[in-house]
């Protein structure tokens, strides 16, 4: 089967990209500390320094985001389209501050969001109010209805890259890896950033791709651990007795919801008509996911799952920062210093 990955799919990786190296060592899934600010292993804290002084506020992304609008406008100059900076198509920064209503790991949380698939707080679904919001204009949205289906095509192409295709067998997915050269005008410009971030560089160093491909598979060596296998043998139990016998680690209880959203509007889609699903299939699946969730939360609770997960991954964290000190060292003087100083 042939995948095709759009333009929003492109985008969506490079930010994942990014994103993963901002939170190199953080658990995917703390368990059950609502409200709390999860604390920091020993290679997380190591680490931070790498990141110290840096600006996450909501006016420095929009700098860079308006930057970035600017280099595709002159990109897409060059390739003789017009393209006029879009102000609206940047990054949303968010803190917990911004959050109303309970706390995303918490029991109430669960019980009203479930997993927060369908529903979370602020995002006028079927139980929030409707919420104001400046309604999107796109400032090249009259350019490109004025080019023929074939000169929008090739815009498209020009600003995105060409749509990208994958061969799919079965479950034998590989991950797309991104490659700004084929990602056009966005590509290029996301790459001229890049280059003015140290950080970025460091994690396509060639004198550290041993070590960062050993940090990638901490994760792996946390799930393989024999304490979290036996929580999570007495999570399952626990699943089981709540009618969730399916499940044998909290990562399928969670994806079991995203799977079945997949389905559902992968169903409504037949042949080029695409129908809307119907209310009463996504409130059954938004009561499926809220009774998943909610015994999620109180299976992890019930057995300590947050403690033994966290026990477990400071101490291969510590493992890990013992067996490489001197690689991280070196990567640290290199990149701390070009950051900070």
């Amino acid at each position: 089967m042939r995948r095709q990955l759009t333009s929003f799919t492109i985008m969506m990786t490079a930010g994942v990209l990014a994103l993963a190296a901002c939170s190199q060592g953080s658990s995917q899934q703390s368990g059950n500390t609502a409200g709390e600010e999860a604390p920091m292993g020993p290679l997380d804290k190591y680490l931070s320094v790498l990141w110290e002084g840096q600006d996450y506020t909501q006016e420095h992304y929009d700098k860079i985001d308006l930057q970035r609008e600017e280099l595709m406008a002159e990109c897409m100059a060059k390739e003789g389209f017009e393209y006029v900076p879009n102000a609206n198509s940047g990054t949303t920064v968010m803190s917990d501050d911004d959050q109303e209503g309970p706390a995303w790991d918490s029991l109430e949380f669960a019980q009203q969001y479930g997993y927060g698939v369908f529903d979370w707080p602020g995002s006028s679904g079927p139980d929030e109010a409707p919420v104001d919001e400046e309604i999107y204009v796109d400032p090249n949205e009259d350019y490109v209805n004025s080019l023929s289906p074939s000169e929008q095509e090739a815009f498209y192409a020009t600003l995105y890259g060409e749509p990208q295709f994958e061969e799919v067998d079965g479950d034998d997915e590989e991950a797309y890896e991104y490659n700004w050269e084929e990602t056009g005008c966005f590509g290029w410009a996301d790459n001229q950033l890049a280059q003015g971030d140290p950080t970025m560089g460091m994690w396509e160093d060639p004198e550290f791709t041993d070590l960062i491909d050993a940090m990638n598979t901490h994760w792996e060596t946390v799930q393989n651990a024999p304490e979290l296998t036996a929580v999570n043998q007495e999570w399952a139990a626990c699943m089981a007795s709540a009618g969730f016998p399916e499940f044998s680690t909290r990562d399928q209880a969670s994806n079991s919801i995203y799977e079945a959203q997949n389905a559902l509007y992968e169903d409504a889609q037949v042949g080029e008509e695409w129908v809307e699903p119907s209310a009463e299939a996504i409130e059954e699946l938004r009561a499926q996911e809220i009774a998943t969730a909610t015994a999620d939360w109180k299976c992890a609770d019930e057995v300590n799952y947050a403690e033994v997960q966290q026990k477990v991954d400071f101490a291969a964290q510590q493992k890990f920062l013992d067996e490489h000190k001197a690689e991280l060292d070196a990567m640290l003087a290199k990149y701390a210093t070009s950051q900070n100083g």
